[in-house]
């Protein structure tokens, strides 16, 4: 999943609602993905006869306030002149502005996830893959006739084309699952905010206070009961309504004129203290079919906060009655708001099972991988365009398997080759029984370690680049490929020269962090100055990567794309042991690795018990005195009899089902690491270092834990709080697993179709 056009019935503002929290959820679960948020248009007309300032749509703009979203999130809003009636047009019209906005931005076929049923109209036009994401009957509620019927022709259109639906409540599975499959997501809350609330707000007034939380509109609001609720409150506590209230004037004024105190919107960060410093929360809401269609997000916003509830027998609250939540009906709901407020004692009901909206974004995530299969590949021909991807090594490194991984996919509707430097087909050898993934290597060779060091040594590199980039362009397999694939550095060195001399798109693919530092000076300068200002498209394995390459004139063809973890994964995931027995890691044995740190750390945490730590990993690029190293340091750290060296590991996902906590240390940030994903996918309680790619994968106490990098106290320190904390470890690992969705084959698959079909149109 790469791109998502969101038609929504609200704007991205500061008051979130579902939509919001769903994106946002992804968003940090997938960097890969954009989003353009479609919000509902401006309607200057409307406003006049609202006697507000009319207003033109803002047009498309980036989202900036959503932290680790920067670049990948944009909100439209178009201009509605007239009325339906007055402007058949109008809904074509909106349409078009959102096919040009995502065309703007380099959308080719993105998924069309609509939650205002007007955006039948766009899935008309454009004919994306779309899914039908329905919070509200809206033909259940009061409307006029030739809205009705727009309604339900929209409705029909919606439920027969879309591929997915989903709904929020029981009611609505009952009510639109009748005819066909739908999948149900409720709401959910942000947990973190409620217990972390902030102090009482300073317009929240002095003494008791009965509090609604919501959108103030008739469609679900009891008006008049709101009136007798204030009434009835009069001396002993104030009725106080926050929300935007979408009333008129007259309303307005009978509702303040009673009592009721309206605060109007609040900032999302902010709402759980109104809702926490409440001494009672209500739902004077309307009890009807519309209603009771509903899945309200206040109804764990309330479970959230503890505070009693008195709600009228609504959906969403009826269900929890006795549980902190008392049911009136409307006759006696001014009443029991008044007993409870008066009550010296209100129990506080705190809901340890509430969902999160991370819980509800990875159900989202699911369904829209179905909806962005591998067939939707490039048109480029009857079998697909020809894709061959260059890659330096042979050898089994983290580029190289995840290649592999990659290739071994079935579903892909581009044709594939590997051309590798010289004669050995090492690791891809194992690609011989993937359909369509043809292995072939050149008469050259590559030496390792040729991107720094003495000049001289460095030009003999150059030598050897430049012989390697005519063999690949005197190749049979790079003569027919339509598009070559970088996959290393060191291939995108001689594959820019390739590309040149064939007059090809070449494909990118950054697997290492462009400095000094990971590529040595010369492999620096190159990368910068040769190979990222020519090539067609760039990929990166994680954001901190693509913004290594800052101060390069990068092609406007970029994106994200982690490595593929498995299209199953493990259902249900290895057990979390009640007490740890086994810490590892899975990683070459490198210096930069972070094998020493860890078994630093391990041995200031377990030394001396049962706990034993397994390092899995080959020996590679000439590390072998660093190996002799880590043997020396077990000894004199009196932990050789607890530390395993596993050497190189054929079935990893079994080898990390064993562990009790997994580890990555790196000393330097790391691009990404395979091994990351790996955790994660495999739902194993991880603990990464706090830079690089890894931290924007893992969120410390959400899906995994957080240490400060090349301290060893810092990882000894969350090690020992692992080991001694079973629900953590067991609350991390399921919600790594479920993150795990957007590294699937089939989604990173995906990544890559769409990354070759921008290519293509570039």
């Amino acid at each position: 999943m790469t791109d998502l056009v969101v038609v929504s019935l609200e704007a991205w503002d500061a008051v979130w609602r579902r939509n919001q929290y769903l994106v946002a959820g992804l968003l940090r679960a997938d960097p890969a993905l954009r989003v353009l948020f479609v919000e509902p248009p401006a309607d200057p007309v409307h406003d006049v006869r609202r006697r507000s300032q009319p207003r033109p749509g803002a047009g498309l703009r980036p989202v900036r306030d959503l932290p680790g979203a920067e670049g990948r999130l944009w909100r439209l809003q178009a201009t509605k002149l007239f009325p339906r009636r007055l402007d058949p047009g109008a809904d074509a019209r909106l349409a078009v502005a959102v096919e040009r906005a995502a065309t703007r931005l380099g959308f080719v076929e993105p998924v069309l996830w609509i939650n205002d049923p007007g955006g039948a109209t766009i899935l008309r036009r454009t004919r994306w893959p779309a899914l039908y994401d329905i919070t509200d009957d809206w033909v259940a509620a009061d409307r006029s006739a030739g809205e009705h019927a727009r309604l339900l022709a929209d409705e029909h259109v919606l439920l027969r084309r879309c591929r997915e639906v989903v709904v929020c409540s029981p009611a609505l599975v009952e009510a639109k699952g009748r005819t066909r499959p739908v999948t149900l997501i409720p709401n959910a809350v942000d947990v973190d905010a409620y217990r972390r609330p902030g102090d009482r707000p300073a317009d929240l007034p002095m003494g008791r206070v009965a509090l609604y939380l919501g959108t103030i509109h008739p469609d679900r609001m009891d008006l008049d009961l709101c009136v007798d609720t204030a009434t009835a409150l009069a001396g002993v506590g104030s009725l106080v309504l926050v929300g935007p209230a979408l009333v008129d004037r007259a309303t307005h004024r009978r509702l303040t004129g009673a009592g009721v105190i309206l605060l109007g919107p609040k900032d999302r960060r902010s709402v759980a203290s109104y809702l926490v410093h409440a001494d009672v929360l209500v739902v004077p809401h309307v009890v009807d079919a519309f209603t009771d269609s509903l899945d309200p997000i206040k109804a764990y916003e309330y479970r959230a906060a503890g505070r009693p509830v008195v709600s009228t027998p609504v959906a969403g609250f009826r269900e929890h009655a006795g549980h902190g939540v008392e049911i009136a009906d409307r006759g006696e709901f001014a009443a029991v708001t008044r007993s409870a407020l008066l009550d010296p004692e209100p129990r506080t009901v705190l809901d340890a099972e509430v969902p999160t909206w991370d819980d509800r974004a990875a159900q989202m995530a699911a369904v829209i991988e179905r909806l962005d299969p591998p067939a939707t590949g490039i048109a480029h021909g009857p079998s697909g365009p020809r894709v061959l991807f260059l890659n330096h090594s042979t050898e089994p490194g983290g580029a190289e398997l995840a290649l592999v991984r990659l290739l071994s996919v079935t579903g892909r509707t581009w044709r594939a080759g590997v051309l590798v430097a010289g004669p050995e087909l090492g690791v891809f050898r194992a690609l011989d029984r993937a359909p369509g993934a043809l292995v072939m290597g050149t008469r050259g060779s590559m030496r390792a370690g040729i991107s720094g060091g003495a000049v001289g040594r460095v030009l003999g590199a150059a030598l050897e680049v430049i012989v390697e980039a005519v063999s690949v362009a005197l190749h049979p397999a790079a003569r027919t490929a339509d598009i070559l694939w970088a996959n290393s550095t060191r291939s995108a060195v001689y594959g820019i020269l390739a590309s040149a001399i064939l007059r090809k798109p070449l494909v990118v693919h950054l697997r290492d962090v462009v400095s000094v530092e990971s590529l040595g000076w010369a492999g620096d300068l190159v990368m910068r100055r040769l190979v990222l200002p020519r090539a067609t498209g760039v990929v990166a394995n994680s954001a901190f990567t693509l913004a290594s390459a800052a101060g390069v004139r990068l092609p406007a063809v970029t994106a994200v794309i982690r490595s593929p973890v498995g299209n199953v994964l493990p259902a249900p995931a290895a057990p979390v042991r009640a007490e740890v027995e086994r810490v590892g890691m899975v990683a070459r044995i490198a210096r930069w690795k972070g094998q020493h740190l860890l078994i630093e750390a391990f041995a200031r945490t377990f030394g001396g018990t049962p706990v034993s730590l397994h390092l899995a990993g080959g020996v590679l690029f000439d590390e072998r005195a660093y190996r002799r190293e880590l043997e020396r340091l077990v000894s004199d750290l009196d932990v050789a009899d607890q530390v395993v060296f596993e050497g190189h590991v054929e079935d990893v996902g079994l080898f990390i089902d064993s562990l009790d906590v997994c580890v990555q240390a790196s000393t330097r940030p790391e691009p990404m690491g395979q091994n990351v994903l790996q955790y994660l996918a495999r739902g194993r309680p991880t603990v990464v270092a706090d830079e690089g790619g890894p931290s924007e994968v893992v969120e410390d106490g959400v899906n995994g834990r957080v240490f400060h990098a090349r301290q060893v106290a810092s990882l000894a320190g969350v090690l020992g709080e692992l080991a001694a904390d079973l629900p953590q470890r067991r609350r991390l690992g399921e919600h790594a697993r479920q993150g795990a969705v957007s590294f699937r084959d089939g989604v990173v698959l995906g990544q890559v179709d769409a990354m070759l079909r921008r290519v293509a149109f570039s």
